[in-house]
């Protein structure tokens, strides 16, 4: 029966992530596998990990696991018609907690884009989340009739965070694009645990304001950023910036047989970041 093996890297590079790697036989008919991860009762499929090929190297980091809380991991296959044939073992697994009232934040296509940043003490002081109903008003009855609906995700979040350098600054501003340069419009956050946010939290953020930490001092490179955030959907899971390449063997090694030499197999070479 395939498992999986789930190693948590707090201090791995460019942000702490969860290594996650399938071994063992795929159930019979098998096509396709697609990895999950629930934690707080909620479930997420690992971003690059969706419709992979079973014969492919199946080793993946999750840069959206959550700290300082349980999670599990659960490997699903599939047949070539798409038709739910097994499971592998769960696997859990704990990220260790952040320092107190700082959180990771980042673009969900793109690791490299993380940064950690302190949360202002107005993040998280007012979470709401809408219910979707509607209050009818029928006739010759003296109250109304709700319908009702599902409730929504966290609306009009107060996001505040402070940076302490210009670099930092210009890191965490990046997260929203630029001029030329168009993102998703979603980030990932992972806060610290004792800061009253979901583990992960994706949020649209529309309108970025830095302002000066210290008005009166314009000699401190810290910065205000008030926040505020809608929770909205991850981008589709199966969509992610690769961090290692072809090319990045090709840089590192002078020959096909001094890579060759250097890894046992192509599967440790996916892994050798």
């Amino acid at each position: 029966m395939a498992s999986i093996q789930a190693v948590a890297f707090p201090s791995g590079a460019p942000a702490p992530y969860v290594d996650l790697l399938i071994t063992g036989p795929a159930p019979v008919g098998a096509a396709t596998v697609t990895v999950s991860r629930t934690s707080e009762g909620r479930t997420f499929k690992v971003r690059g990990m969706v419709d992979l090929d079973v014969n492919s190297e199946l080793t993946r980091r999750d840069y959206e696991a959550p700290f300082d809380r349980e999670m599990t991991y659960l490997a699903q296959y599939f047949d070539g018609g798409g038709n739910a044939v097994g499971y592998s073992e769960q696997a859990s697994v704990r990220l260790p907690a952040l320092t107190r009232g700082t959180a990771w934040w980042h673009n969900p296509l793109d690791p490299e884009s993380a940064v950690r940043v302190m949360m202002g003490p107005n993040a998280a002081s007012e979470l709401t989340r809408e219910i979707e109903s509607e209050l009818l008003r029928v006739r010759n009855r003296s109250v109304g009739v709700m319908i009702g609906g599902v409730r929504q995700g966290l609306t009009k979040i107060p996001l505040d965070c402070i940076t302490l350098t210009p670099g930092e600054s210009a890191r965490f501003d990046a997260l929203f694009g630029g001029y030329d340069r168009i993102v998703t419009g979603v980030v990932c956050i992972r806060p610290s645990g004792v800061i009253p946010l979901p583990g992960v939290l994706f949020a649209n953020v529309s309108a970025p304001t830095q302002q000066p930490y210290n008005r009166k001092q314009r000699v401190d490179p810290s910065s205000d950023w008030p926040l505020v955030g809608d929770e909205v959907a991850p981008p589709a899971p199966a969509i992610v910036r690769a961090l290692l390449t072809y090319q990045d063997f090709e840089d590192f090694y002078s020959s096909y047989a001094e890579f060759e030499a250097a890894y046992p197999s192509y599967q440790e070479a996916s892994r050798d970041y």
